[in-house]
């Protein structure tokens, strides 16, 4: 590539009409070559440099409102505190560049590269960075559609209300950056450092956040419903309101496999498998709609915000557990033990909790009923329609009957 040589504000008004023709495929023109241009404060507000060759230019302070750079090559270029407010940067080639403090809102970096990237310049200077510098850039009502920022840093930027589905943000460090409002369906932030992060009310449905570093940040109103969170732990994060569920099989290989060997000992009558036990474990906000938990030792266990609604938890060991907000509808509590266990906001609707027959080892039945256990269980703003108490051990009724006694 020829080696433009650095253009100062006389030279840059012949280059962009050279290009203007050079874009209107009439056979006269040039196309731009800004590379190592030095821009830094000039307004190019709303020019049209689609396409443009602008590797390592310096267009720090730079006017770029409403311009279009779609497929332009800015890679390793100083932007810093350029204004690219309303600007159409689709495709644009800004692996290595410094963004930070550039203003970047309602500008649309559809499918924009902006991962890191070096290039050694023909004076024998590396030009670039390792990781793209998006800091403290405001990129409100930004669209970054499948955008390519893996390892970028955008420390202290906001991007309320951006629209990032599917972009690549993984080992990304978005401390302290606002992501209120956004819209990060599908996007890709595994590994990403989640520090005092602002996510409230932002869907983030289907993210991947694997092994993201979560600390002091706000789920509050989000939708994660979907999302995968392995290896991510919310308990210092806010997440009041927050839809999140996570899919069983997205558990940790350990519990995985316990829940496996669990119903493979259920369906098979205990010749297969092992009965499972999962006391004291964390299992808040995962789903386990429909799944077989009959028989398990689930004490001490939490369950907040889980939905367990349709499962199969007959004759379980629930004692003293935290099913706080869990959905609990339809499911099959009969005979089960929630002695103290917490389920204050659950959705217990048209839950079976009548009493269940008990079998002998050879399949016969004993006589004997086994009652579901609520004693000492906190029922408060529990939603219980359907569901008749009166069937099960609980400190305010008496222990149920078998029929006909």
């Amino acid at each position: 590539m020829a080696q433009a040589k650095p253009a100062g504000k006389p030279v840059v008004v012949p280059i962009i009409k050279a290009h203007a023709q050079w874009l209107g495929n009439s056979g006269q023109g040039t196309r731009a070559d800004l590379s190592r241009a030095q821009l830094s404060g000039f307004d190019l507000s709303a020019v049209d440099l689609r396409r443009a060759i602008m590797v390592g230019v310096n267009a720090t302070g730079t006017i770029f409102s409403s311009a279009n750079l779609s497929e332009a090559d800015l890679f390793a270029a100083s932007l810093e505190g350029a204004d690219f407010s309303n600007a159409i940067l689709v495709k644009t080639l800004l692996r290595g560049a410094r963004l930070s403090k550039a203003r970047l809102d309602h500008a649309d970096l559809t499918d924009a590269d902006l991962r890191g990237g070096t290039v050694l310049g023909a004076d024998g200077v590396w030009m670039g960075r390792d990781a793209a510098d998006l800091s403290d850039c405001v990129l409100d009502f930004a669209t970054l559609m499948r955008a390519q920022m893996t390892g970028a840093r955008l420390t202290g930027s906001s991007l309320f209300a951006a629209k990032l589905k599917g972009a690549q943000l993984s080992g990304a460090d978005l401390s302290q950056t606002n992501f209120a409002n956004a819209d990060l369906s599908g996007a890709n932030l595994a590994g990403a450092k989640l520090l005092s992060v602002s996510f409230k009310n932002a869907t983030l449905k289907g993210a991947d956040l694997t092994g993201a570093v979560a600390a002091d940040s706000n789920f509050s109103g989000a939708d994660l419903d979907g999302a995968r969170l392995e290896k991510v732990d919310l308990a210092k994060c806010q997440v009041t309101g927050a839809k999140v569920m996570i899919a069983a099989d997205q558990l940790p290989p350990h519990l995985r496999r316990i829940l496996t060997e669990h119903e493979r000992w259920v369906k098979s009558n205990g010749k297969e498998g092992q009965p499972g036990v999962l006391a004291g474990e964390n299992l808040s906000h995962v789903d386990f709609s429909g799944r077989i938990l009959s028989g398990m030792v689930l004490k001490d266990a939490s369950f907040e915000g889980a939905n367990l609604s349709g499962a199969i938890i007959a004759l379980s060991n629930l004692t003293r557990a935290n099913l706080t907000g869990a959905n609990l509808s339809q499911a099959v509590l009969s005979g089960s033990n929630l002695g103290g266990a917490n389920l204050k906001g659950a959705n217990l609707k048209g839950a079976i909790v009548k009493p269940i027959d008990l079998f002998d080892r050879s399949g016969q039945r004993t006589g004997r009923l086994r009652q579901t256990n609520l004693q000492r269980a906190d029922l408060r703003d529990a939603a219980l329609d359907g569901v008749d108490l009166r069937q099960c051990a609980t400190d305010r009724a008496p222990a149920a009957k078998r029929p006909g006694s």
